[in-house]
């Protein structure tokens, strides 16, 4: 199993707080949602981005440094992506140290997906349904990544830039919660 792969389960565990007398030995972190992941072409970005505390790296470069990338990461989950991977680009892959590969779905051998040493995330483009993601299933990967779809980018950078849209979303929430009197809440009263 991918070290990448135990950032992402490690994230979604629950951690049991203390019950009773139990002595507290200083506030925990809090449990974050969210997996930062810096994409590098070299060693000193790699560096840096693990002292911005990314989670993990994704390198880019040629795989000939991809050692120096692994070296410089501090421990931390270090990817490569090659687009049109062989299985000769991952057995240099698991040679340099790396931990997984980031490979596009459609380009990528067979072969190249065999080294029980990395863990794989696939690059999932032309989605435009589940069937798609589906078909990867059996090839249990440690995560995919999904562009999302143009028309959703464009409406995003128009909230953010409007800021009108999270109040029509408050007002719209208001009116639902109207429309459904049988919710009340624990003092039996009807919420505003």
């Amino acid at each position: 199993m991918s070290k990448l792969r135990d950032r992402i389960r490690d994230m979604s565990r629950r951690r049991p707080t203390a019950l009773g007398f139990a002595i507290v030995r200083g506030a925990e972190r809090s449990p974050r949602q969210v997996l930062v992941l810096a994409e590098v072409w070299d060693a000193s970005a790699a560096s840096t981005a693990v002292a911005a505390g990314c989670d993990a790296l994704i390198y880019g470069g040629s795989l000939d440094s991809l050692a120096d990338v692994v070296a410089a990461a501090d421990g931390r989950p270090v990817g490569a992506r090659v687009e049109a991977a062989t299985a000769a680009d991952t057995a240099a892959i698991a040679t340099a140290g790396a931990d997984f590969l980031v490979f596009d779905d459609q380009r990528t051998d067979a072969g190249a997906l065999v080294d029980t040493r990395l863990g794989y995330v696939a690059v999932a483009t032309d989605v435009t349904d589940d069937a798609a993601l589906r078909l990867l299933r059996p090839l249990d990967l440690d995560a995919v990544l999904i562009a999302a779809p143009a028309e959703q980018l464009k409406s995003a950078s128009s909230c953010a830039r409007d800021g009108s849209a999270s109040l029509r979303a408050g007002r719209s929430l208001r009116a639902s919660r109207a429309r459904w009197p049988h919710r009340r809440s624990r003092s039996g009263a009807t919420p505003a």
